[in-house]
């Protein structure tokens, strides 16, 4: 599902952004997520419009991609330092998010911790980021891939199809294939929630970046006007997604907490990690033993931050602009917690509990049931602590 809100965003960006004759294009490679049908919010009215186009499998995005049939793509840092190896199809413009348990690894009831995946059928797409997240969590234990029977598929239906049919005994998976799989009776063992290890990014064609610049910077600009909207306004700008999409509100609802979108502020601190990622990303594939891996790549000039810098981010429509409030949005609807207590307070009350005295707690033979005087301390006592 975090690939279905890519997909999404993308057409809400499009009527920030249209105001000439005739609206150009810009075609964005995506595999399954509506994000970037937000990006037409705000490029249409400015003569620009993102057309998605659906290429879930990767290598042909980056043929694709090089080639000039598409203008961006969306993918993961992973699955683009490949790319980058094998095609060298474009640069890395921006991260849009990092996953937060949209990617697990799930498996049967009865495999109960990643060390009992040792021998088992485990199904995953390679060069993708389900392989990239089994390769960092089996590393974690002291093992490697080859200490399990790798069942490497292109798509992920097909991972997903493996593990329902029982062909495998583990799949790794992303939304809404995950979900899925648990609700077919299995588990999730471990997912990138535990770890800030997925990235998706935005990658340009070169062609694209030399010749339409206007264009690039328009859509970067509508791209973080988006995610400031989901920021500043979530409600209007899940209704926009969801208008935009077709997308029912419900399936957006069950993606969105399982991502972190990146800010322009946060991208502006995160491109300077970007090529260490990347260069990470690769070990990892040389190790995996993928074919061309290892080719070497230029990572100053698969990185494009030009547009990333000069980006200023609209703020959208907005409803209730003018009111303040002082309500923590994350606990509306849940009951306001207690103060916490000061320093000073706390030394009190750890004095009271000190200065509490009572005898020592005993039973009535053949009774489970506390002496009187006991039962009063330790109601007393459980008041105090209570007050904490």
């Amino acid at each position: 599902m975090r690939k279905i809100l890519l997909y999404a965003l993308a057409i809400v960006i499009l009527p920030w952004s249209i105001a000439s004759a005739g609206p150009r294009t810009l075609k964005v490679g995506i595999d399954d997520w509506p994000g970037y049908y937000a990006a037409n919010q705000f490029t249409e009215p400015k003569g620009l419009k993102i057309e998605p186009v659906m290429v879930t499998d990767i290598n042909e995005r980056w043929q694709k991609l090089a080639g000039g049939n598409l203008d961006l793509a969306g993918c993961t840092l992973d699955a683009f330092t490949l790319g980058a190896a094998r095609h060298n199809p474009g640069a890395l413009l921006f991260k849009i998010d990092t996953s937060f348990g949209s990617d697990a690894i799930v498996a049967k009831k009865s495999i109960k911790t990643i060390n009992e995946m040792a021998g088992k059928r485990v199904t995953y797409t390679e060069g993708m980021p389900s392989h990239y997240l089994l390769a960092f969590f089996l590393n974690i234990i002291g093992k490697s891939t080859a200490d399990v029977k790798t069942m490497p598929v292109r798509d992920v239906k097909d991972a997903y199809e493996n593990l329902i049919s029982g062909k495998a005994d583990v799949a790794v998976l992303w939304e809404p294939h995950v979900t899925n799989a648990v609700r077919q009776g299995n588990h999730i063992l471990i997912s990138s929630r535990n770890a800030d290890l997925i990235e998706d990014i935005c990658v340009a064609n070169f062609k694209v970046l030399k010749d339409r610049k206007a264009d690039i910077q328009l859509f970067v600009n509508a791209w973080f006007s988006v995610i400031k909207l989901l920021s500043q306004n979530p409600g209007m700008a899940r209704k926009l997604i969801s208008q935009r999409s077709g997308i029912p509100s419900k399936d957006l609802d069950d993606a969105f907490p399982g991502i972190k979108f990146a800010s322009h502020e946060e991208n502006k601190k995160w491109k300077a990690r970007a090529v260490a990622n990347m260069k990470q990303a690769q070990q990892v594939w040389v190790f995996e033993g993928l074919q061309n891996a290892g080719n070497p790549i230029v990572f100053g000039g698969v990185t494009h931050f030009w547009y990333l810098d000069s980006a200023r981010p609209e703020s959208g429509p907005g409803l209730f602009g003018n009111v303040k409030f002082s309500v923590n949005k994350n606990v509306i609807g849940q009951q306001e917690k207690e103060k916490k207590l000061s320093v000073k307070e706390i030394q009190g009350k750890t004095e009271e509990l000190a200065r509490l005295k009572f005898k020592t707690i005993h039973f009535a033979t053949a009774s489970a049931t506390i002496a009187p005087d006991s039962q009063k301390v330790i109601e007393y006592l459980a008041g105090v602590l209570n007050r904490f």
